[in-house]
């Protein structure tokens, strides 16, 4: 029975009670179309399981159009105000439904709108449209995977420095934080970075050296709390607090005369 095509008759009367569509059928004219149970179901607002049943037993339902209008099962049950949970189960085993149109260009959010469904209906296939767009747009150019080597940040790093300073930025590279600890030894890290930075200085100084220092994984994956410690520690660092106070009379010069 699942696995059938059948003629299915129905007038204007049919259409859904909050539609105030008229038909361009007269009411002796009949409407007759192959369609699928699983679309006949989604047409007469059936509960969720039994149209989990019908799909259970021929899945390949899901996606069949009526020849006609080329109406979906998702089609149906979007013009006929099924329940919610119908549409959310009908939209999860073929997502595709959203945006398909019928023959005549009409997608389900059209048909919803066309035979005025219920808001909630708009809303939920507004939501799911949303969130089909977002998930198919690339991410944008700014994003992390355009970022820069490590080793050739770096070296950018270094370069803004003064002149004088940059060999010596560049001889004493600290290592630290989680993503520090990859690789099979603790030295595989620290070791491909200072190949990759020889690599990229030694083009036009071949006399620097590079040192990169990087403690064992134990303490390299908490390097910048013991750090923090450290600094909160000091008996100066109070010193350098900048206050809200600080702050509104001096705006961000503040950072400069308390950390020179």
């Amino acid at each position: 029975l699942a696995h059938g095509v059948y003629e299915f008759h129905w007038d204007y009367y049919s259409y859904p009670a909050s539609s105030t569509t008229t038909s361009n059928h007269s009411p002796n004219q009949r409407d007759v179309r192959q369609l699928t149970i699983l679309a006949m179901l989604c047409c007469l607002r059936s509960p969720l399981d039994l149209l989990r049943h019908v799909y259970q037993a021929n899945p390949a339902a899901i996606c069949q159009a009526e020849p006609t209008k080329g109406c979906l099962p998702f089609h149906y049950a979007c013009t006929f105000d099924a329940p919610l949970e119908v549409l959310e189960f009908l939209l999860q085993a073929y997502p595709q439904a959203l945006q398909r149109p019928r023959h005549d260009g009409m997608t389900p959010l059209h048909l919803s709108s066309y035979f005025k469904a219920p808001l909630s209906i708009v809303r939920f296939l507004t939501h799911q449209q949303q969130q089909q767009q977002q998930q198919q747009q690339p991410l944008p150019p700014e994003s992390f995977l355009t970022a820069a080597p490590i080793a050739q940040m770096i070296c950018q790093a270094a370069y803004k420095c003064d002149r004088d300073q940059q060999a010596s930025l560049l001889g004493n590279v600290v290592l630290g934080g989680g993503g520090a600890c990859l690789g099979p030894t603790d030295q595989a890290v620290p070791d491909l970075i200072k190949e990759q930075v020889e690599a990229l200085i030694h083009t036009h100084t071949p006399n620097w050296r590079v040192k990169v220092l990087s403690p064992s994984f134990a303490e390299r994956s908490v390097l910048p709390w013991l750090g923090g410690s450290i600094l909160g520690s000091l008996s100066t660092f109070p010193e350098m607090w900048i206050s809200k106070a600080d702050y509104d009379e001096w705006g961000s010069a503040i950072v400069n005369r308390k950390c020179p």
